[in-house]
């Protein structure tokens, strides 16, 4: 009888207490929407990937490359669970978002007069293989910022 291969789309461990088959996401498909965090397994390190998604019809970066290069960016995740999100920045003069990045974080930090943040997606680290809970966002964004006289900026934002 023949041994399990290594393939494309999954990976096998055996160890003294089994065999450990981890089936892996698929990044293609018409399954996929603006915003999708997919969870990618690179040798022994876990990463996470975002499809393509527009706020206000500008494209976000992750680690300084726009997500619609090919070949799509990915970034690392550690080992502890945490929360993918926009992370977004006002400067006067600009529209807005100005600039934007995708951040991965423990938690989503809360808006400032400068900075809007929303969350895409929570993954659970919880065990040796990371798994995604939750994802928030499944579109294009529309995003506006709001701020009257001194009070703190206010962030509103919709489906594109």
């Amino acid at each position: 009888m023949g041994g399990i291969n290594q393939g494309s789309g999954y990976t096998y461990e055996k160890s003294q207490n089994g065999v450990s088959l981890d089936i892996l996401p698929q990044a293609s498909g018409s399954n996929n929407h603006p915003f999708k965090v997919i969870l990618v397994k690179d040798g022994t390190t876990w990463k996470f990937k975002v499809v393509p998604g527009t706020v206000n019809s500008k494209v976000p970066t992750l680690d300084g490359t726009l997500l619609d290069n090919n070949p799509a960016p990915a970034k690392s995740l550690g080992s502890a669970s945490g929360y993918v999100y926009l992370d977004m920045t006002y400067n006067e003069g600009s529209g807005f978002p100005d600039t934007f990045t995708v951040e991965y974080d423990t938690s989503v930090p809360a808006d400032t007069d400068t900075k809007a943040h929303v969350a895409l997606a929570y993954i659970d680290f919880s065990s040796a293989i990371p798994k995604k809970t939750a994802q928030y966002v499944s579109t294009s964004l529309w995003g506006e910022r709001l701020k009257c006289g001194s009070s703190t900026a206010e962030y509103y934002f919709s489906r594109a």
